[in-house]
Order: C-alpha cells, then sequence, then structure tokens
C-alpha cells in the first residue's frame, strides 16, 4: 500500500511542476499593456504635468505654445521614435503649474488634453518607453 501511496504523491508533484512551468510560460508571453501615462500620475501636488490624450502627431514645439513657460517632454516608443500620446510639461514653480491645471479645458491639435500632476521622477528619466505605447 505505501509503494502506491509513493506513486501518487511522486506524479502529484510531477502534475505541480508541470502546471508551475506552464503558468510561467504563460506569463512570459503575456505582453505589458500599452504605456498611456496613467502610471505616472501622482497623488501629491508638483511643478510637473502629465499631458494625455496628445494626437500621434503632435510634436513638442506645438506643445509648448500652449505652455510657453515649460520645459516639455514628449515620451516616444523606443522602437518606433512614433508619439505616445502623452507628454510631460515641467514648470519652474508650482502655482505656474497649478494655473494651468486649474484651466477646465486645453485643445492641442484638436484633440482634448487630459492634465494630472506628474511624478516628479518620470519626467527627468523617461524619454522612450521600454516597451510598446500602441
Amino acid at each position: 500500500m505505501q509503494a502506491i501511496g509513493h506513486k501518487f504523491d511522486r506524479r502529484h508533484e510531477d502534475e505541480s511542476k508541470h502546471e508551475q512551468q506552464r503558468h510561467i510560460s504563460t506569463r512570459e508571453e503575456t505582453p505589458d499593456p500599452p504605456n498611456d501615462g496613467t502610471i505616472d500620475i501622482s497623488p501629491h501636488p508638483t511643478n510637473v504635468l502629465l499631458l494625455q490624450g496628445i494626437d500621434t502627431l503632435t510634436n513638442e514645439q506645438t506643445i509648448h505654445r500652449q505652455f510657453p513657460k515649460a520645459r516639455i517632454r514628449m515620451i516616444r516608443d523606443k522602437q518606433t521614435h512614433a508619439n505616445c500620446g502623452f507628454a510631460f510639461a515641467e514648470f519652474n514653480q508650482f502655482p505656474e503649474a497649478l494655473e494651468h491645471l486649474a484651466k477646465k479645458t486645453v485643445t492641442i491639435d484638436e484633440a482634448v488634453i487630459r492634465m494630472a500632476f506628474g511624478k516628479l521622477n518620470s519626467f527627468e528619466i523617461v524619454e522612450y518607453v521600454k516597451t510598446s505605447c500602441h
């Protein structure tokens, strides 16, 4: 009787290992979700605004016309260099950012832009997203 129980335990272990390997390979094949900037929204007020909903043909100069006192960082796809539909506007002082955030509507190239405070470290280190943004 013990031998039968031992075989069952070993078979259960093999099935468990197979299930773990299948789970790992499935997880590795699953691509990251597209990056739309949402992960860069700050829960705290900052002097950086996250601008979302930007038309894919919009460039930094066009955004700068709406935010002339800000330093603009357009986020682009690492492989295609295409605009990912979001950017950051960094202002010298917090009140400048707050003034723009208080505007009800900002339109750039006929696209209505959603604005939120952006995380400070996102502006400095991000230029190209790690994965595809589309």
